[in-house]
């Protein structure tokens, strides 16, 4: 009876050993998968907070460029203020006559003009 005995008891062993590696693998793969779970949320998390600071910097930009852009219809409603100013600037100058002193007369008309130009708006 006492070798039944033994070998009850040896297998009783095995399987505590086997129960209590078993629970020690257990516990390994569950704290394998939080760390791995914690570590998505970081990655995560960072992901995140990057996508929101390219996000500020597109609306940024945009802005930026919508600040550069033409503003077309104040310039169609200046345009006819700004050809008068133009025709005023660059007005022809008519030489009467083709003597040195109506010529010089005219270049200095012209270049007062340009100089000083009556309303340079």
């Amino acid at each position: 009876m006492g070798l039944w005995k033994k070998k009850i008891e040896m297998l009783d062993l095995l399987r505590f050993k086997t129960l209590l590696i078993s629970v020690l693998a257990l516990i390994g793969l569950i704290g394998g998968i939080r760390f791995y779970i914690h570590h998505k949320i970081d990655d995560g998390i960072k992901q995140g907070l990057e996508i929101a600071k390219l996000e500020e910097k597109l609306e940024y930009q945009n802005q930026f460029i919508a600040s550069k852009a033409l503003n077309i219809e104040a310039y169609k409603k200046a345009l006819p203020e700004i050809e008068k100013s133009i025709i005023k600037k660059y007005k022809k100058i008519e030489i009467e006559d083709k003597d040195c002193q109506s010529q010089l007369k005219g270049i200095k008309d012209a270049l007062d003009l340009f100089y000083n130009p009556p309303d340079s708006t």
